[in-house]
C-alpha cells in the first residue's frame, strides 16, 4: 500500500498546505516520502512509498521518465509487469526493475490504451509536461482508491479523503450517501462519497485534466458487462476457473520482500 496526492491550482500553490496533506498519508508508505513542484503548471505531485518491488531508492516516486517529459505517482502492483517488459519494452532503456517505470513507459508508447494491457490493482497519475495534461486511472474493480475534489480554481486528488478535507474547508456531509450506507452497508458503488464535493474516480475509469484551464474528461475503459459476449464464453471461463485462480494467486505473490 502506497499513498498518492496531487494538487493543481490556477493560482499560486499553497506548498505548506500540500506538504501537510501529504503527511496525512504517511501511514500508507513508511519507506519513503517525496514530492515535486511543477511551477509552470502549478502542479504538486507527492508519494508515500511502501517498498514491495525494486527496493532501491531509484524506484522512489514521483518517478520521472528518461526524457524528462513525464512524471508518475502510483499506488498498487502490476502483476504482469515482467511479461510487459519482454513484449513491449525490451528495447527501451529502463533504469529500474520496478512496475512503476513499466507503467510510465507503456503510457508513453500507447496512451490510455495501455490500461487494457495491465493485470493488477492500481491507482496512478501521470503528468505530461509538453501537453500540460494530467492522466488519472483506476483499476478494473476499484481495488485501489482514488478520490478527488474540484472547484473553480483548483483540483486535488489523493488515496484517501482526509487530505482532501484538509485542503478544502467547506466540504459538507452527503446525507443521502450516509443514509444509504446505514440502510444497506453499501458505500463504494458510485462516484459519490460521504462528502458532497468529494468524489472517487469510478472503477475501470480514467480522467484527463487540462492543466491550462482545469477542464476534465472522464471515460470508462472497462466494464464487467462486456466481459462475456456469448454463453459459450461463459461456460469456457467457468471450466477454466481453477487454472485462473491458481495463476492469479501466483501473480499476487510476486515481491522483492519476504
Amino acid at each position: 500500500m502506497c499513498g498518492i496526492f496531487g494538487s493543481i491550482s490556477e493560482r499560486n500553490l499553497n506548498i505548506d498546505k500540500c506538504i501537510k496533506s501529504l503527511n496525512l498519508l504517511s501511514h500508507r508508505g513508511p519507506d519513503n516520502r517525496s514530492y515535486t513542484i511543477n511551477l509552470d503548471s502549478h502542479l504538486f505531485l507527492a508519494h508515500t512509498r511502501l517498498k514491495i518491488i525494486d527496493l532501491s531508492n531509484s524506484a522512489n516516486q514521483p518517478f520521472i521518465s528518461n526524457c524528462g517529459n513525464y512524471e508518475i505517482i502510483f499506488n498498487g502492483e502490476i502483476f504482469n509487469y515482467r511479461e510487459l517488459i519482454e513484449k513491449h519494452l525490451n528495447l527501451r532503456n529502463l533504469r529500474t526493475s520496478s512496475d512503476t517505470e513499466v507503467l510510465l513507459n507503456l503510457y508513453i508508447l500507447y496512451g490510455a490504451e495501455m490500461l487494457k494491457l495491465l493485470n493488477g490493482m492500481f491507482a496512478f497519475a501521470i503528468y505530461d509536461k509538453n501537453k500540460k495534461n494530467l492522466f488519472l486511472a483506476r483499476d478494473r474493480f476499484g481495488i485501489k482508491p482514488l478520490y478527488y475534489h474540484s472547484e473553480n480554481y483548483c483540483f486535488n486528488f489523493a488515496s484517501e479523503i482526509k487530505p482532501l478535507l484538509f485542503m478544502n474547508d467547506n466540504c459538507s456531509p452527503d446525507h443521502k450517501m450516509v443514509s444509504t450506507y446505514l440502510k444497506t452497508s453499501y458505500c463504494d458503488f458510485s462516484k459519490n462519497t460521504f462528502f458532497e464535493s468529494i468524489y472517487q474516480l469510478e472503477a475501470g475509469s480514467f480522467m484527463n485534466i487540462n492543466l491550462n484551464n482545469l477542464s476534465k474528461k472522464t471515460e470508462k475503459w472497462y466494464g464487467v458487462e462486456n466481459l462475456f459476449s456469448k454463453k459459450q464464453e461463459q461456460n469456457n471461463k467457468i471450466n477454466d476457473l481453477d487454472n485462473i485462480l491458481k495463476k492469479s494467486i501466483n501473480q499476487h505473490c510476486i515481491s522483492d520482500v519476504n
